[in-house]
């Protein structure tokens, strides 16, 4: 592969002193992912609670969101004509119980 040839070719020589000062700030790193990932469950940092809404999509997220919006919207009217027309059921077989009623 070129890449192992180039490696080959020109080494990469990394000096102690680089090495050692790459390794003090990866340790700062790691400490701060590790406060990071666990404030979660100490409560020590106050992030604010997720919501989407607060960061500007990029256009794919625009378009799966407004995909996700209509879907929702259909769904609700849906939801909406089905609630109708089990409010309608409700009322015609009230009616048809007042009915039976008085001819009784």
């Amino acid at each position: 592969r070129p890449s192992h040839l180039a490696n080959k070719n020109h080494p990469l020589i990394v000096h102690n002193n680089t090495r050692e000062k790459l390794t003090r700030l990866n340790q700062v790193d790691i400490k701060f992912y590790h406060e990071m990932t666990s404030c979660l469950d100490s409560g020590w940092y106050n992030f604010p609670k997720w919501d989407p809404n607060r960061f500007e999509l990029n256009s794919t997220d625009m378009w799966t969101a407004k995909a996700a919006k209509k879907l929702e919207n259909q769904l609700e009217r849906k939801r909406a004509k089905a609630d109708k027309e089990k409010e309608e059921k409700k009322k015609e077989e009230k009616k048809r119980r007042m009915r039976k009623k008085e001819r009784k």
